[in-house]
């Protein structure tokens, strides 16, 4: 059950922004169920050293702690990495830094909704919270006085998650009473890492020993889960999920499309996500584009999502005429544009780490109902139904075009597939594993 004025310590490893992922579906559901929960939610540090020497002073910029839009309860807070991490001395001063500005947020989190209840005001979009008795309110100020967040009245009311595996140096710091670690990525099969051994053998080690020292450990893949179930003491498989609503306009609507978007060559062929080398297949993409400039077969790729590839693979896709990157695009956007797509593609790579993954585009491409096509890799195999796969080039191509063809026969299938699997559900399971 819940605890009244819980405190959960949420360390991401992505920044809470327009491009929601697994981390703020999360704590949006939490927040929105139990609006006395209070959520600090923790973004990777800002990199001042990375910042002077690439002269992009803009990380710097902007507030280190502010409430998403219509989360009262939530805190984003921004940390300050003030040395590079490839010495051990670097990494000691950066954890202690991170550890303390932490501690800090928490503090003042508490002690801003300790006013709030001994006030008994509204917190804003929430119902009215009651006055806090005797015992609670001297809880509350003890706890605002303890910057170390160790103090008997609230330490069994705080929650640590940890998404990062180098943020092992938190357990046991933070006056927790339980820590959860959830594993979305197996970065121990990151391929960045072939040449970096010294990083792949710390990755490593920080991995097992997180796995180790959790109360809990939760993963989003079947990869994931054989790989770490001989490590973890308690370990959850808990997907990730849709909020299946928020894509039927994709189908249902019929309106003018986005002005970006009208002029597109069609067909579309669209994705969806994190543009890096080590998610899309940047050959498996320009064979596509010589397959169809070779063959005279018209269509676009159409990639949205931040860019992550070196400038040289960009420059090379975009000079084939047939790839389009429109960059990073709002979750609340992001159902318009496409329904401009005519297929819904996936061209990952197929390697051990794209295996350990549960893309959460799966979920949401079978919630927008129009026909996927993916490399032959986790999840969208699990569906043979309702996803056509591939695993070379002109395989990928000859599935997109058959896909163009299928027409809506199967849309309401993937729609009903896509209900299953709400975020709803999934934090149902995931509080079960929080407050067991």
């Amino acid at each position: 059950m819940i605890r009244d004025q819980c405190l959960l310590i949420f360390v991401s490893l992505e920044s809470w922004d327009d491009i929601w992922r697994r981390n703020q579906f999360v704590c949006a559901e939490l927040a929105r169920r139990y609006p006395d929960m209070q959520i600090l939610f923790v973004c990777p540090p800002r990199d001042v050293s990375n910042a002077i020497r690439t002269r992009r002073f803009a990380s710097l910029r902007g507030p280190n702690n502010w409430h998403p839009e219509g989360f009262p309860n939530i805190t984003v807070t921004r940390p300050l990495k003030l040395l590079p991490s490839t010495l051990a001395v670097g990494r000691w001063i950066n954890d202690f830094m991170t550890r303390a500005h932490v501690r800090r947020a928490a503090q003042t989190m508490i002690t801003d909704h300790g006013s709030r209840i001994n006030t008994n005001q509204k917190l804003e979009g929430n119902a009215g919270v009651p006055p806090a008795s005797p015992v609670e309110s001297a809880a509350l100020r003890q706890y605002s006085n303890s910057y170390l967040l160790t103090t008997n009245s609230w330490a069994s009311s705080v929650v640590l998650w940890l998404n990062p595996h180098d943020a092992v140096h938190m357990v046991g710091r933070m006056g927790e009473s339980r820590v959860i670690y959830d594993i979305t990525d197996d970065w121990t099969q990151f391929t960045h890492f072939t040449d970096r051994k010294a990083l792949l053998e710390r990755t490593i080690a920080e991995d097992a020993e997180l796995c180790r020292r959790a109360d809990a450990v939760i993963v989003c893949s079947k990869s994931l889960y054989e790989s770490r179930k001989a490590l973890a003491r308690d370990i959850h498989l808990i997907p990730n999920g849709v909020d299946a609503a928020h894509y039927r306009c994709v189908l249902d609507d019929h309106g003018p499309l986005p002005e970006a978007c009208r002029n597109w060559p069609r067909p579309v062929f669209g994705y969806t996500g994190s543009i890096h080398g080590d998610r899309v297949d940047v050959k498996l993409v320009e064979a596509m584009t010589v397959a169809m400039k070779a063959k005279n077969i018209p269509g676009t790729i159409v990639l949205i999502g931040p860019v992550m590839l070196p400038m040289q693979d960009r420059q090379r896709l975009e000079a084939t005429g047939r790839v389009i990157f429109t960059g990073p695009m709002a979750y609340r956007d992001l159902p318009q544009y496409m329904r401009a797509f005519d297929v819904c593609i996936v061209p990952h790579c197929m390697t051990a780490f794209v295996e350990s993954l549960n893309p959460i585009k799966l979920w949401e491409y079978l919630a927008a109902g129009k026909p996927i096509v993916s490399t032959d890799v986790a999840g969208f195999r699990d569906y043979p139904h309702l996803v056509r796969t591939a695993r070379t080039a002109d395989e990928f191509l000859n599935q997109c075009q058959a896909a163009v063809a299928e027409g809506t026969e199967k849309s309401e299938l993937r729609r009903a597939e896509a209900g299953k699997h709400s975020w709803r559900s999934r934090v149902d399971d995931i509080v079960s594993v929080m407050y067991t």
